[in-house]
């Protein structure tokens, strides 16, 4: 008779080895020692209310049931945030755990992640200390309304007008097409009662180009639209059905000329359009980096679940005869093609940490810097800082869906089902590839600005130290070795770029250039995403060994 599972993995785990280094593995994970202690002491706060059983349950509840569930937890961390006098980084850790427990996504999300970061990055020190009472309290809830109907990775197009009356001191914004109307952002259709709004700012005729304003949804009483606005649900999706994706229509819709990101550019009470002194128009969109880094680290976490559950299952899972031992049934784990399939995934999960961890600390030291002194802020420094974004995005993004559907083949049909969790980890993770710049179409921004910075290059201007590989860019390829695995990524990536380079040459123009090109712009990017990996591995590792920083590569 065959052993109970209980059995065979306490027999597989005493098969494992004595120094096995667990502690080390989730201090790897959580990025130092410091960040495992502090998770680990808010997980008990927050487990004394709420236990890994019941967090489990909302798996099997209908997707409605989900968002109030998701609701009361988020009201719940809010609580405990306040009761406990928690600093606000140990309140984002306590966020981020109650979606560890649950495996779902709290419909407030967004509010946090984009709402609060984008007023800190453009609207100007006084505008949000008026503000800093209603948010805190919660009174507000805010959402990122960016992306329309006909627009999303194109930016410039955006259709949303917002128009200056200067009889009045007051904006008009308004939704001129159906392709105008804002599609897609989080918390828009239930949660927010307010939103920073992307459009077009037109003054005496002229089109200044995008801009931010802050714009009041519902009433803060009732809850109800306000007059000229019109919002609702887009339907359920693939997955991340707990935050509430919706639309939102603006028909001539009034806001207090104060109500515009003011602090790179400026509209006087005249109706004079000013921009600061070298204010630069990328970091308009400095909430979208920090989102797509943000990704990157949620890529990590995500494959690194479908890993574990894979792993656990197959060294359960007994399925068929011993070729040596008839009578036996064989591990799923000890078949050398399961092996094959799962455990790089762990790797994978390791190495996407590792560069998460790396680029995180990165744009933490420039979310400060732009929210405190944009000036400082170099355009070689915020190019590449865009660049590096979006290829992390699309190589971590890549591997992450293609690593959690080879978990889901790899349990059989048991990966089919809901409750193992790797469907809903598959959906979640599919947004990554659309979110913030469909990979296709960011890709191209990582190739065009590598295609400046080589032209830059070439033409003598100094670069920073992170770019000193360029120097190898026209020189006799090395002989390698197969073991130097950071040497075999750099010079692909320099390989590629030389030749897209040269490619490059023949045409009127980069864009030209990138657009007849895709295929070959789309590997590029996501091989300097992969290079970006192997530095990231060394220069945590280095740190994790030293104990202090090693500069990203």
């Amino acid at each position: 008779m065959a052993a109970n599972n209980a059995d065979v993995l306490a027999s597989e785990r005493c098969r494992s080895p004595a120094t096995l280094a667990i502690e080390m593995s989730e201090v790897f994970t959580h990025g130092s020692q410091a960040s495992r202690e502090t998770y680990m002491r808010l997980c008990k706060l927050l487990e004394a209310h709420l236990s890994f059983e019941d967090a489990q349950k909302m798996l099997s509840e209908s997707i409605e049931n989900q968002r109030v569930l998701a609701l009361r937890l988020a009201c719940l961390v809010e609580k405990l945030i306040l009761m406990h006098r928690l600093s606000n980084t140990d309140a984002e850790v306590l966020r981020v755990i109650s979606q560890d427990l649950t495996g779902y996504a709290t419909p407030t999300l967004l509010h946090h992640a984009m709402f609060t970061k984008n007023l800190a990055s453009i609207f100007t020190p006084e505008q949000v200390a008026a503000w800093g009472t209603p948010i805190d309290s919660f009174q507000w809830l805010g959402c990122y309304a960016q992306t329309e109907l006909g627009h999303g990775s194109n930016l410039r197009s955006l259709e949303t007008t917002a128009t200056f009356l200067p009889d009045v001191d007051e904006f008009e914004l308004h939704s001129p097409t159906l392709t105008s109307i804002k599609y897609w952002p989080g918390a828009l259709a239930s949660t927010a009662n307010m939103a920073v709004v992307y459009a077009r700012l037109l003054i005496h005729g002229t089109d200044h180009g995008v801009h931010s304003f802050l714009l009041q949804l519902r009433d803060f009483t009732t809850h109800k639209p306000l007059p000229g606005i019109t919002v609702g649900h887009i339907g359920n999706k693939l997955a991340f059905n707990t935050v509430d994706n919706g639309y939102l229509k603006l028909d001539r819709v009034r806001i207090p000329r104060a109500n515009m990101a003011m602090k790179f550019s400026t509209v006087a009470r005249d109706g004079t359009y000013s921009r600061a002194d070298g204010a630069k128009r990328e970091l308009s969109y400095f909430t979208m980096l920090q989102m797509r880094f943000h990704m990157v680290h949620g890529s990590a976490k995500t494959l690194s679940k479908a890993a574990t559950i894979a792993v656990r299952y197959s060294a359960i899972r007994l399925q068929g005869l011993s070729a040596t031992a008839p009578h036996g049934e064989v591990r799923v784990l000890d078949y050398q093609s399961q092996q094959h399939r799962v455990l790089p995934r762990v790797a994978e999960s390791f190495a996407i940490f590792a560069t998460s961890h790396v680029y995180n600390a990165f744009c933490t030291q420039a979310t400060a810097m732009v929210d405190t002194s944009p000036d400082s802020i170099d355009a070689t420094s915020l190019a590449m800082a865009h660049a590096i974004s979006c290829a992390l995005k699309v190589a971590a993004s890549e591997l992450c869906t293609r690593g959690i559907e080879i978990c889901r083949r790899a349990c059989g049909g048991h990966g089919y089902l809901q409750s193992s969790g790797l469907p809903e980890l598959g959906g979640f993770a599919a947004q990554f590839v659309t979110a913030e710049g469909e990979n296709y179409v960011i890709s191209q921004q990582t190739t065009r600005t590598l295609l400046k910075l080589v032209g830059a290059y070439r033409m003598g201007v100094a670069l920073p130290p992170s770019l000193e590989i360029f120097h190898a860019l026209d020189g006799p390829l090395p002989k390698l070795s197969a073991t130097d695995y950071e040497a075999l990524f750099r010079y692909r990536f320099l390989s590629l770029l030389h030749q897209f380079d040269a490619t490059a040459a023949a045409y009127p123009s980069p864009d030209v250039a990138i657009q007849t090109n895709l295929i070959e712009s789309h590997h590029l990017a996501l091989c300097y995403g992969k290079r970006t990996w192997a530095t990231s591995w060394r220069s945590f590792s280095c740190r994790r060994r030293h104990a202090r920083p090693c500069t990203p590569a």
